[in-house]
């Protein structure tokens, strides 16, 4: 698949996963240039691979943050069983829930690549 295929679907719609926003210079590329703003993530509880201790990861990460932007995996043995006892943690320890993304969490925005993409690059 080449990048515009990955950021245009068969109905002419821009849309996009990219795991990394460091996979290919060339997407890093098409990213900014398409003015899309490309966020990461903060939180990696490793739902997929500890189906016992993801639900504590994921509370000491949310407690240790001030903004958290966790990624959790909708497909088997992941998150899906647990998800109802986190959101319940969760609500009881009074998180907010928003759609607001912290800046260290944005690799490119406003057809710019941003600091934090830059150091990502370097290492």
């Amino acid at each position: 698949m080449n990048v515009s295929q990955c950021l245009t679907d068969s109905g002419g719609h821009h849309r996009c996963s990219v795991r990394s926003a460091t996979a290919a210079p060339s997407i890093t590329g098409r990213l900014v240039d398409g003015g899309y703003r490309t966020v990461l993530w903060n939180s990696v509880p490793h739902d997929w691979d500890d189906p016992t201790g993801w639900v504590d990861t994921a509370l000491a990460h949310v407690q240790s943050m001030e903004h958290t932007v966790m990624v959790l995996h909708d497909m088997p043995g992941a998150c899906v069983d647990r998800l109802p006892e986190l959101l319940d943690r969760l609500e009881a320890l009074d998180v907010q829930f928003t759609q607001d993304i912290p800046d260290s969490c944005i690799a490119t925005s406003n057809r710019s690549r941003t600091a934090v993409l830059d150091a990502l690059l370097q290492n």
